[in-house]
């Protein structure tokens, strides 16, 4: 029997991996599916964790025609992202109540985790034209890996688990500016490697950094680390100065050592503020053009309701008064009685309805109010000419309140109406 040479667990002779730390064995190449417990049972509870990016600080030569369709080609890998993404909901729902019980991600929850934080670096990476070969769908750690990810498995904090989407806002903010502030960055790289098939190196060295960023902070929120992002946002340290750029082994750049401590150049760091800057004005015309978007379909939305539970209400009512106009006789009463059940019914429907379908936007929620109100108004005047003894009574519901509230309820009608079109 071989037992793990990291936890000392007891091994098949034909396993690769350890099944309770994931540490490689004796004479398996490559990375581990999840590094080695190396602080899980020693370190405190919330103790430092690393996640390491490996990556070329120097831009890999590319072929000019995979980065002018660089996207389409990577259409096969955002089909598994999307399977991942259904995949991860019911596996992290798992991981919580496991981190909030025992103070830790199960083994194997932890591994799955890591592998889909790989296959995203690597699909990441080829779209931001930091790596230059298709990565395929990436999951245990290969010798000749264009980007790797390690990821220390450690105890947690259960309060902090228990919290960890609110304590996330701050990084999750500064992700989503200096994604935004990228985007421009990455068009002027594509602009370039189409041209001369190599990016410029602080601009490749500044999307690495942003791209460093949001996989720390994939991993501290999916309870892979208790540990902000925010160390090394700037780089590991700065050059003193300008190296000779280095020959690859091969054209990808796949032979060279992939670093994980990264001491990047002064205009990397000049880049990432760059994209600071540019990315908060565009967060903020883009929340604004996403609020004001989603409040267009919430009344495109509630219009169509509105239309609808009105044209309804106005055809029920009609036919009521039809009914009532040609009720006549020693039955007119009963007669009437039925005509104001049957629109009371239709228009406790609509009622329903507009009660069900809270997607109206806020500045028209008063004048929903007040419409909700008129058509309740109006079931009230049918139940009372329902349960009324004399026709006269019906008769005066019918030419007193029941006018009154048909009068409120087109004029509300209107208003909400004029208010959602506008």
């Amino acid at each position: 029997m071989a037992y793990c040479p990291n936890c000392g667990t007891q091994q098949a002779e034909s396993q690769r991996y350890c099944g309770v730390c994931g540490a490689a064995q004796p004479g398996v190449a490559g990375f581990a599916p999840m590094p080695a417990l190396s602080q899980s049972e020693a370190a405190p509870p919330g103790g430092a964790a690393r996640v390491l990016i490996g990556l070329s600080l120097e831009p890999p030569r590319q072929s000019r025609w995979s980065v002018l369709f660089r996207a389409i080609l990577a259409i096969p890998l955002f089909f598994v992202a999307w399977g991942l993404e259904i995949a991860m909901l019911f596996v992290l729902i798992a991981a919580w109540f496991a981190a909030m019980f025992t103070g830790r991600v199960p083994d194997g929850i932890q591994r799955f985790i890591t592998n889909v934080l790989r296959f995203y670096a690597n699909l990441a990476g080829y779209m931001s034209l930091l790596v230059a070969r298709w990565p395929g769908i990436v999951w245990d750690g290969r010798s000749d890996d264009q980007l790797t990810v390690e990821v220390d498995h450690v105890r947690l904090r259960r309060w902090a688990v228990f919290f960890r989407l609110l304590l996330a806002i701050p990084a999750g903010f500064v992700s989503e500016i200096v994604s935004i502030g990228s985007y421009l960055v990455i068009f002027v790289m594509w602009c370039w490697g189409v041209v001369t098939g190599r990016e410029p190196r602080s601009l490749h060295q500044g999307v690495a950094l942003v791209l460093r960023f949001q996989l720390r902070l994939f991993a501290y929120v999916c309870l892979l680390t208790p540990t902000q992002p925010f160390e090394g946002f700037f780089g590991d340290g700065v050059e003193l100065e300008a190296p000779a750029r280095p020959e690859p082994t091969t054209a990808d750049g796949s032979g060279a050592t992939l670093p994980t401590r990264w001491i990047v150049a002064k205009s990397a760091k000049i880049a990432m503020v760059v994209m600071l800057i540019i990315g908060i004005p565009l967060f903020a015309w883009q929340s604004t053009h996403n609020a004001r978007l989603f409040s267009r379909i919430q009344s495109t939305i509630a219009l169509d309701l509105v239309n609808s539970t009105y044209d309804a209400s106005v055809v029920a009512i009609n036919q009521f008064e039809s009914s009532f106009a040609s009720c006549a006789g020693p039955t007119k009463g009963n007669c009437d009685s039925d005509a104001a059940n049957a629109a009371y019914v239709s228009l406790e429907r609509q009622s329903a309805l507009l009660s069900a379908g809270s997607i109206f936007p806020s500045g028209s929620r008063t004048n929903e109010r007040h419409y909700q109100s008129a058509l309740a108004s109006i079931e009230r005047a049918l139940v009372v000419i329902e349960d009324a003894n004399t026709v006269a009574a019906q008769t005066g519901v019918v030419e007193g309140p029941l006018a009154t509230a048909m009068t409120a309820f087109n004029s509300d009608y209107l208003s909400l109406y004029h208010g959602l079109s506008s």
